[in-house]
């Protein structure tokens, strides 16, 4: 999994990658719109991120961090619910399972570059939800 650095990344992409610290220790910042536990965050991570990842459903998470002007990347089962359709990119999938993909897609460094059209790519996950209920 250890595939060339996109552009402007380092040489070692992969060690680069598993070196991002996660956070969530020292949560300092709160997150508008939610109350409570829910809104505690750390300001040096979505606080001041451009994306965020989600990675189980919860609609009022996504629409606060929509409304901060977040784009975000949610994991969702279901491509109706409000999480898959308020988000900026939804990947329709089991957790577990798309976590290991996004790794692997963001490690090999071969990521697809391009516009994301998130109202389409529910439209595809319903169609192949559809066609697996119908024995296709």
């Amino acid at each position: 999994a250890g595939g060339p650095a996109p552009d402007g990344g380092s040489e070692d992409w992969a060690k680069a990658v598993s070196s991002v610290a996660l956070l969530g220790d020292g949560a300092d910042g709160s997150i508008e719109g939610l109350e409570g536990a829910r809104a505690i965050c750390c300001t040096n991570g979505i606080g001041s991120a451009d994306i965020v990842l989600v990675p189980l459903e919860d609609g009022d998470r996504c629409e606060a961090l929509v409304e901060m002007g977040k784009q975000v990347v949610v994991i969702d089962l279901n491509p109706l619910s409000r999480t898959s359709r308020m988000a900026t990119v939804t990947i329709v999938d089991e957790v577990t399972r798309a976590a290991a993909a996004l790794v692997d897609e963001v490690v090999s460094g071969h990521a697809a570059q391009g516009d994301w059209d998130n109202r389409a790519a529910l439209s595809e996950a319903l169609d192949i939800i559809a066609g697996a209920s119908a024995g296709e």
